[in-house]
């Protein structure tokens, strides 16, 4: 995995990042560090984790990437807000430094990592929502970036996923693109720059996107949340950096996040989709299609899943 965004997530089951949108007015992104005893933070409410850490990272904090930007072994944040994007080096206990904030494009909403120009160094990509660009920051492999260089993807990009769509070994980006509501594909070009997007339909206002093989062709594939259409948008690839036409499945209403996982254990990725009263499940066929979705409701959540 390139690079993962932790969205927030429901406040039984905290992530690191679990009040990331709440705190938004306050810019700060929260850390808690998990432990093996059921120890109650005031701060977080939530079993295993101690008490929350703040770090400010600048206003309007929307999402969060993890890599090892240093080379140090230790893994590190970047942050979307609304001034560009933030980096906190970790210290590899739990903590972090002082957040350095580099600019993008106009009201970045989405961060993910990835090695863009093929030097080993990790770079960081970010979807310019107030504009029409994305913005590639080439990492120096010291913790510091390049400065931000941006290539058009269309109307509104919301968020980004990271993968090898045409199988050149190069990083290519799939971006929701809010208006009027398709994922522009930006083929690598090997050096941080890319080609001239390409646009499939998706279904109105996609706002989340993730890359996976979700038939078993190892050709990467895409699926982008609705918000609007209240559905998921499925594009399989075809190996050659194009996409078959979307594959629309209904999910919760207001769907925000899509994340991938094997759920049942059969070895097939399915998807979870938070909306906004709980989350939908649509378990996989193994073919690129996917069972109707079984919602459980869990309130006023906001999720995602990662790892770190």
């Amino acid at each position: 995995m390139h690079g993962t965004t932790l969205h927030c997530a429901h406040e039984q089951a905290m992530n690191p990042s679990a009040l990331l949108r709440a705190l938004r007015a306050a810019a700060f992104v929260l850390c808690s560090l998990f432990h093996a005893d059921p120890v109650l933070a005031d701060a977080c409410s939530a079993p295993g984790f101690a008490a929350a850490l703040a770090f400010h990272v600048g206003k309007n904090p929307v999402s969060v990437a993890v890599g090892d930007f240093d080379n140090d072994g230790k893994p590190d944040l970047t942050v979307a807000n609304s001034a560009g994007v933030s980096v906190l080096l970790g210290r590899g206990d739990g903590t972090f430094q002082t957040a350095i904030t580099y600019g993008a494009g106009t009201y970045p909403n989405s961060v993910a990592v990835g090695d863009f120009d093929g030097d080993g160094k990790l770079d960081l990509a970010a979807a310019n929502n107030g504009s029409t660009t994305v913005s590639v920051l080439l990492g120096r492999g010291d913790g510091s970036f390049r400065a931000a260089v941006d290539s058009v993807a269309g109307s509104a990009p919301y968020a980004l996923g990271v993968g090898d769509f045409d199988a050149d070994g190069k990083l290519d980006l799939a971006v929701a693109c809010s208006f009027p509501g398709y994922v522009s594909v930006l083929l690598g070009n090997g050096d941080g720059s890319f080609q001239a997007a390409i646009r499939y339909e998706a279904g109105a206002y996609p706002d989340s996107v993730v890359v996976g093989d979700f038939n078993g062709d190892s050709k990467p594939d895409i699926v982008v949340a609705n918000f609007n259409s209240a559905t998921v948008s499925v594009l399989l690839g075809n190996g050659d950096g194009t996409f078959q036409a979307a594959v629309h499945y209904g999910v919760g209403e207001s769907p925000f996040s899509v994340a991938v996982g094997d759920f049942n254990g059969d070895g097939r990725p399915d998807l979870a989709v938070a909306d906004s009263a709980g989350v939908s499940v649509l378990l996989s066929k193994g073919d690129g299609t996917f069972q109707a979705a079984v919602n459980y409701p869990v309130g006023q959540a906001r999720f995602g899943r990662g790892q770190l």
